[in-house]
């Protein structure tokens, strides 16, 4: 049985693995009570999803094609692509939709800590989940990643902003 930890990034694998047919049984452990909700996740997702699901139109609130990186002096960088590169997503609607596939979510369940047996992995929240494989789809400051001792080569600092204004890119 596979378990696996929070997030929005694991309910696009279980959609995609549902999709392709695979026979696996699997529960979402998500640390909040309702899906998408707080709203924390980025809402930018890559049009490569679309190999595996086509995202619910409802859910696009806008098509990239490109970007505008501005430096602290001032120089500006425009990245633009022939096709659409990725979609901002209402994330909360983009949740729901993918819920609608997935069998088993565990609400109010956040794991605090992850280790491995010979013979399986643990996943401890208020219970211990015992499974063949773990998924850590839990962000960047991952618990899981953390207790299985992977870490990133290297990370790159950013912020994004949003302003509330009229788009008028392509």
């Amino acid at each position: 049985m596979v378990y696996c930890t929070r997030s929005h990034q694991l309910k696009i694998v279980i959609t995609i693995l549902k999709r392709l047919k695979r026979k696996i049984d699997f529960i979402i452990l998500e640390e909040h009570k309702k899906i998408g909700i707080p709203n924390h996740c980025s809402g930018l997702i890559s049009t490569n999803l679309e190999r595996f699901i086509k995202p619910d139109p409802e859910c696009i609130e806008h098509k990239v094609r490109g970007a505008i990186l501005h430096s602290p002096k001032g120089t500006e960088i425009i990245l633009k692509k022939p096709r659409i590169a990725a979609y901002v997503i209402n994330r909360e609607k983009f949740d729901h939709s993918l819920k609608e596939s997935i069998d088993e979510i565990a609400f109010g369940e956040r794991v605090t800590r992850v280790r491995t047996t010979k013979e399986c992995a643990l996943a401890y929240t208020k219970k211990t989940y015992k499974a063949k494989i773990i998924l850590g789809c839990d962000g960047a400051n991952s618990v899981v990643a953390r207790c299985m001792n992977v870490h990133p080569e290297r990370m790159i600092k950013g912020i994004l902003i949003e302003k509330k204004e009229k788009n008028y890119s392509d």
